[in-house]
């Protein structure tokens, strides 16, 4: 595993520590490539008042697929994925007609390769619309058709970076509806934590 990657992941396991946690499906895609990952996502309230959603781990306890080529003509796929970080961060209560996507992250250690991508809303968050449900005990948000560009950092085996772009163009969130004791809670942490950085 990259130095890199390592430091994010350890740094994200003491902050699950004492986070709360759902069941979140996450799928992201470009023209040519995609991420889709199903697992049990923390929760904690963000800077800008969003849930940042994170799942940390070495790969093996959850569903993930991806699909990716690099420059060079190497494809790959989720079945040699060793660690991965991916986060999301989301303003609006799921149910609600939309949510905001602001942010989002992938931070994958892939055979021989680390390879991360940060997508960071411009001008305004993606509104995510509401599809319903996800016949999974879920509410199912997405937004496509759009074109972005994305940015990746790829580290080889023998220490060498590079990057490379793709196009972004569709992102799926499914999350469970919250008890109302659990969003009261929820609610009341992230009001605790604005008030603390005000201070």
């Amino acid at each position: 595993m990259n130095a890199c990657l390592l430091t994010v992941l350890s740094a994200a396991t003491l902050a699950a520590s004492s986070a709360a946690s759902a069941a979140i499906d996450i799928h992201v895609t470009g023209s040519d490539w995609g991420i889709w990952v199903t697992g049990l996502f923390t929760e904690s309230p963000a800077d800008n008042g969003a849930t940042h959603y994170a799942l940390a781990d070495d790969g093996s306890g959850n569903p993930m697929d991806l699909m990716l080529g690099l420059t060079d003509g190497t494809s790959l796929d989720g079945s040699d994925i060793s660690s991965r970080m991916i986060t999301a961060d989301v303003a609006g209560n799921v149910g609600d007609d939309t949510l905001d996507l602001s942010s989002w992250s992938a931070w994958l250690t892939v055979g021989d390769f680390g390879i991360h991508v940060i997508w960071d809303a411009i001008d305004a968050p993606l509104a995510l619309d509401n599809l319903g449900s996800s016949g999974k005990d879920g509410v199912r948000y997405a937004a496509s058709g759009f074109d972005e560009t994305l940015v990746w950092t790829l580290e080889r085996a023998d220490g060498s970076v590079e990057t490379f772009t793709t196009d972004f163009n569709s992102f799926e969130f499914v999350a469970p509806v919250p008890a109302p004791g659990a969003a009261a809670l929820f609610g009341l942490a992230g009001l605790t934590a604005s008030r603390r950085r005000r201070a």
